[in-house]
């Protein structure tokens, strides 16, 4: 009888037997491959005591030697093989990006939506290969693919220039439950934007001098089901595991603009104004909202508001959200001691808060009819703020409105602030000035967040706004950003504020929520949000 110490000793010393290993994966029923069962039944042929220590060992080598899919490792399949070799040439105006799982299905609706959809606007289909194995998947795992047949051809695991001024990278592999798929990929494709594949869909700016072109980075969302290990990372993942991809049009030489398409349950989805379901495409011009990237009348770009405009008009849009609609370059407390910009702003007329407000008075009555919400914002806080620290006590420029103002703070008739009371005061109800903390949701994506204010008394910031248990759309950061359900709108004013020196991440971007309730970012580049429309 063997004892104890020297089943020990043995475990100790032990090296593994490979070819048994092999030939228990073998054994394991098709589609309930138990890599512990494995381990459990070779410490036993071995006469081993089973441990996590012998559990590590067994999987490490499944891991390696790809015994778990009939012992070709997808990154040893033909299929990878062949899309190492691939190279990527644009012939067509557009391209659509997307990731897949090895060893897991597509979702057929979707694989069959989008390439109806690829067809109808001319785009390359490019699917990213991910070679990550779930080791208790509950799918079947066959001899003959890694990756479904019907994705070959697409397979590119080698970098794709799609645009003069957009790479895919697909040669980086990065595991599907990291939380921030772009970290530390900033500096791979230089001062140009990259794509890389994942289920998330992710989009972030990287800061550029400010006479360079923005640096976008994207990844892309799945075509293949959730697949998942049990344990917290997967489970996790599993949440923001995005069925869809990314759309990318090549406005002219020098610019693109690229929009997620996340998909439904059924495989069906929209884009701007196309439905794609069954494999058919249709019209669905129904928005249920646009929101606006901060305004800051004054630095307006008139260009982009026109084209927002036809665009409402085009999607039908119910209602128009606006971010710091109001600049306050009137009463700026920022520029309050800098004696130079003082005598510029006597120069050319600009102290008199009276005149600002009435100029932003002419901009909603122009855009009224659009269903106007206007959210609270820290720039329009200004004029609060001005009243009640004492700021304008002393402003002879705008004394009769200052004491005016106090009156009516003193008198508690400002609930939502001075700047919602003037509007109020001018279009009743035909404008909706929300309040602080109270809720705006659109298709349960809330609406009335700003983006100054974080949580517990902290700044906001992306970061803080990722975790909230529900899709949030926020502006005030001047750059757009999605993380998970969290998305940053930009700016629909000028990139030059004249204070905004050095490096930035500015960018112009409305956002959308189409009738099927997604979110979508409008990049704005060359006079245009996209060529499709």
């Amino acid at each position: 009888m063997t004892s104890i110490f020297t089943k020990i000793t043995n475990m100790e010393r032990h090296s593994y037997d490979i070819d048994l290993i092999k030939r228990l994966c073998k054994k394991q029923p098709k589609g309930e491959f138990n890599c512990t069962d494995v381990a459990k039944k070779y410490a036993k042929e071995k006469d081993l005591d089973f441990s996590q220590s012998v559990a590590r060992s067994i999987q490490k080598i499944v891991n390696n030697h790809g015994l778990h899919i009939d012992m070709v490792s997808p990154k040893n399949h033909i299929q990878f093989t062949m899309a190492l070799k691939r190279s990527f040439v644009q012939t067509k105006k557009n391209t659509i990006i997307t990731w897949a799982q090895a060893v897991t299905p597509i979702h057929e609706g979707l694989w069959e939506n989008l390439l109806a959809y690829a067809e109808e606007h001319d785009a390359e289909v490019i699917v990213i290969p991910g070679t990550y194995l779930n080791n208790n998947s509950p799918f079947q795992w066959r001899r003959d693919y890694a990756w479904d047949n019907r994705l070959t051809n697409y397979l590119y695991a080698t970098e794709a220039s799609v645009h003069n001024h957009l790479s895919v990278i697909a040669d980086t592999d990065i595991v599907p439950t990291a939380k921030r798929p772009l970290n530390n990929l900033q500096g791979v494709t230089g001062i140009e934007s990259s794509i890389v594949g994942h289920p998330r869909q992710h989009m972030q700016i990287s800061p550029t001098m400010k006479n360079r072109r923005r640096k976008f980075m994207f990844t892309t969302g799945s075509i293949t089901v959730p697949n998942y290990r049990r344990a917290r990372a997967g489970k996790e993942a599993s949440i923001y595991h995005k069925m869809g991809f990314l759309f990318v049009e090549n406005l002219n030489e020098e610019n693109f603009v690229a929009r997620h398409i996340h998909a439904e349950e059924d495989g069906s989805f929209q884009d701007l104004i196309y439905r794609v379901e069954k494999g058919k495409v249709s019209l669905k011009n129904d928005w249920k909202a646009m929101i606006f990237g901060d305004t800051h009348l004054s630095k307006e770009d008139s260009g982009m508001l026109e084209e927002s405009r036809r665009l409402v008009t085009i999607g039908k849009c119910e209602q128009t959200v606006w971010h710091d609609l109001f600049d306050g370059y009137s009463i700026n407390h920022h520029q309050a001691k800098d004696h130079v910009e003082q005598v510029i702003k006597a120069r050319k007329g600009l102290f008199s808060l009276q005149g600002e407000l009435d100029m932003n008075m002419e901009f909603i009555k122009s855009w009224k009819d659009t269903n106007m919400i206007i959210v609270p914002s820290n720039h329009p806080d200004w004029i609060d703020k001005w009243v009640r620290f004492n700021q304008g006590v002393k402003d002879a420029h705008n004394a009769l409105l200052f004491n005016r103002f106090q009156s009516i703070l003193f008198e508690e008739l400002a609930p939502k602030g001075l700047y919602a009371h003037v509007i109020e005061e001018n279009f009743g109800d035909e404008v909706t000035c929300l309040e602080r903390d109270i809720s705006h949701e659109v298709c349960g994506i809330e609406l009335n967040n700003h983006g100054d204010l974080g949580s517990n008394g902290a700044k906001g910031t992306a970061i803080t706004f990722a975790k909230l248990p529900h899709p949030v759309v926020s502006g005030d950061k001047h750059h757009c950003y999605t993380i998970d359900e969290a998305y940053g709108v930009g700016v629909s004013s000028v990139l030059d504020h004249k204070y905004n020196k050095g490096m930035s991440s500015w960018a112009q971007s409305n956002g959308i929520i189409l009738s099927n309730g997604r979110f979508q970012h409008l990049l704005y580049f060359d006079g245009k949000f996209t060529n499709l429309i």
